[in-house]
Formats: C-alpha cells, structure tokens, sequence
C-alpha cells in the first residue's frame, strides 16, 4: 500500500481530505469505516478481478448475502444500501450504489454519488458515524467510463459533501495496481485541484 496523492480542503468544519491510495480496498491496512461499491441492479455476482470479487476471496464476505439482509436499504428511493457492521479488519461497512442499466452516463454517475452521500448524511442521526471511506472510481470497471471523465464528476460531489457532513472527515480512492488507471487518477486530481505533479496545496 502506498499514499500517491492528496488534497487537504478546507471546510467549515476544519480540514479535510481526499486520498488516493495503491491499495486493496478488500484489505485496507487502515481502519475504514466504509467502503464503498458498486454493482449493477441486483447483481452481484463476483466477476473475476471485481471488488465484489476481492472482497469475496480474500474475506469470505458475500455481496449477495449483505445485500439480502442490509441494516440500512434505500434501494427503491435511491439504488443505494448499506451493510451491518462486519467482521473484517480494519473494515467496518460496505455502502453499495446500484447501477441500473448496463451503461452509466456522467450525470448518472453524479447523481448516483450524490444518493450515496445523502444516505451517509442520514447514518449520523442513527449514531452510524461514517468518518472515513473508501472507493475504487465508480463507473470505470465493467461500465468502462473514462477516468478522465468521471473524477472531476466525483470530486465534486465529494468537495461539496465534505462542506456539509460535518462527521465525514476523509474520502479515499483505491487503485489495486501500479500502471495507466493509477497515472491518470494521479493526473486527474491534479488537474482538478489545478497544480503540477508533485506539488501540495
């Protein structure tokens, strides 16, 4: 595992962070307290070289199964659910947005996210603090959207949901191996925050 890149933003709360980390996000080396997948709509079978995958070799842990039995299920106001606490180290929960459709557009994504952080505003209310999770780049596996495309989608819901969720203190994106995808994430976030490679804001 390995810290590539990240920006601290500032918030009304104090400073905040978005990461991007080498990592298996089915084995975080770090305490999470949710990490978030995605899925096609009711289907969760584990593709080989998927999260849902990883998180079923590695931890014995069945998306399908979690999915039957949710603590907390948005599914038909949102496509968002989420897991009782588990039995992993060092990963407390698992969220999963549902994709419907085979394909997802950038607006599609957009509101997908922001359904998720609608239901992580709820959990605090329900004394389920959520401080810090973790996703891979929602979209870009089996719904082959463009990296390029999709971060600057998902940083902005993400910058704004760090402004208002006063609990969520940091949003980590997880890439399993060195090469292409994890240079463009690296670059993208760049981009975004508008510095060079290397600096830190």
């Amino acid at each position: 595992m390995a810290l590539i890149n990240f920006q601290e933003v500032l918030t009304p709360f104090g400073y905040k962070r978005i990461e991007l980390h080498l990592m298996d996000l089915s084995k975080p080396e770090f305490e999470i307290d949710c990490l978030v997948i995605s899925a096609f709509k009711d289907a969760y079978y584990p593709s080989h070289g998927t999260l849902i995958y990883y998180l079923e070799e590695n931890n014995k842990v069945s998306v399908e199964e979690l999915a039957d039995n949710p603590e907390i299920d948005l599914r038909d106001q949102m496509n968002v659910w989420l897991s009782h606490e588990l039995k992993i180290k060092n990963l407390r929960r698992i969220a999963c947005v549902e994709i419907v459709g085979t394909r997802y557009t950038g607006n599609q994504i957009s509101r997908a996210v922001k359904n998720l952080f609608s239901m992580i505003s709820m959990l605090g209310n329900l004394e389920i603090p959520i401080k810090k999770i973790a996703m891979p780049l929602i979209g870009t596996g089996m719904q082959d959207l463009s990296p390029e495309d999709v971060l600057p989608i998902l940083l902005d819901v993400i910058k704004s949901s760090l402004n208002r969720l006063p609990e969520l203190e940091t949003v980590i994106f997880g890439e399993i191996k060195e090469g292409k995808k994890l240079t463009l994430l690296d670059d993208a976030i760049n981009k975004y925050f508008k510095r060079e490679k290397g600096e830190i804001l």
